[in-house]
C-alpha cells in the first residue's frame, strides 16, 4: 500500500486589505465632490467651539460697483 505523503502549500496573502482601503478611499472622494457639487452646507457645534462645513457664498460689500 502506498503511504500518504500530507504537504503544506503556503498560499500567498491576498490583496483584500488594500483592495478595501481603496474602496473606501474611492467612496469618500466620491462623497466629498458630490458634496461639493451639490452645495451642501452644514455647521456643527459644541461648547468648545463650531465647525462650518460648506463653501461660503461670496458676498460683495456695499463698497463694490
Amino acid at each position: 500500500m502506498d503511504e500518504v505523503h500530507e504537504t503544506y502549500v503556503e498560499r500567498p496573502r491576498g490583496r483584500g486589505p488594500m483592495a478595501f482601503l481603496m474602496f473606501l478611499f474611492g467612496a469618500l472622494l466620491i462623497a466629498v465632490v458630490a458634496l461639493v457639487l451639490i452645495n451642501v452646507h452644514w455647521t456643527i457645534t459644541w461648547p468648545a467651539g463650531r465647525v462650518d462645513i460648506g463653501l461660503k457664498p461670496i458676498t460683495q460689500s456695499a463698497d463694490t460697483r
